[in-house]
């Protein structure tokens, strides 16, 4: 999953590419990838990738993420969490939110977190974090295309529901602490 989030990062224009191509799977809402008659429904169909191929065109390259253990193991806990329980979205059955989770994993709670649920590969899972169909303010766009975000941990598991579930909590440092910059001269 990192590797496809790091090529998505790296390579933009790639990205551009495979969701053009990805468009011509639709039939008015539903993506068609896989066998006839078995697609996938969208809220939005192709305007949503259409307009993350036109993002994806002006994105300049960023710095792949590097993988932190810290924050793996908090997405690892969480996605662990909802096959278990076919729960949903970023908040655990304890009430706690990514920050809390990575605290508990010994890190600290400056992260950011993405959830994907239901695809077969990590290629699909990225592209529709990408696409963001339905998501106000393509949350999850942004937050994988944050210039700023440079660490990142993940965590897939089988849900009971929707197939996959899987986990990326991101930040600017290794363990989710602060960002200091360096002393001036």
């Amino acid at each position: 999953m990192l590797e496809s989030l790091n090529a998505v990062r790296t390579h933009p224009g790639a990205m551009a590419v495979a969701l053009r191509q990805y468009r011509r799977t639709f039939r008015e809402h539903i993506a068609y990838e896989d066998e006839p008659g078995h697609g996938w429904g969208t809220s939005e169909g192709t305007a949503a990738v259409d307009e993350a191929a036109a993002v994806m065109d002006r994105q300049a390259a960023l710095q792949p993420l590097s993988s932190s253990p810290v924050l793996a193991r908090a997405a690892r806990l969480h996605a662990m969490e909802q096959a278990r329980t076919g729960a949903l979205g970023h908040v655990s059955a304890a009430s706690a939110g990514p920050g809390d989770r990575v605290r508990a994993a010994g890190g600290d709670i400056y992260v950011t977190e993405a959830i994907a649920y239901g695809f077969a590969t990590p290629e699909r899972a990225v592209r529709q974090l990408l696409v963001d169909d339905g998501v106000p303010r393509r949350g999850h766009r942004v937050v994988m295309l944050n210039p700023r975000l440079r660490y990142a941990g993940v965590g897939c598991a089988e849900h009971p529901r929707l197939r996959t579930v899987c986990v990326i909590d991101l930040a600017e440092t290794f363990d989710g602490s602060p960002w200091v910059p360096a002393p001036g001269p």
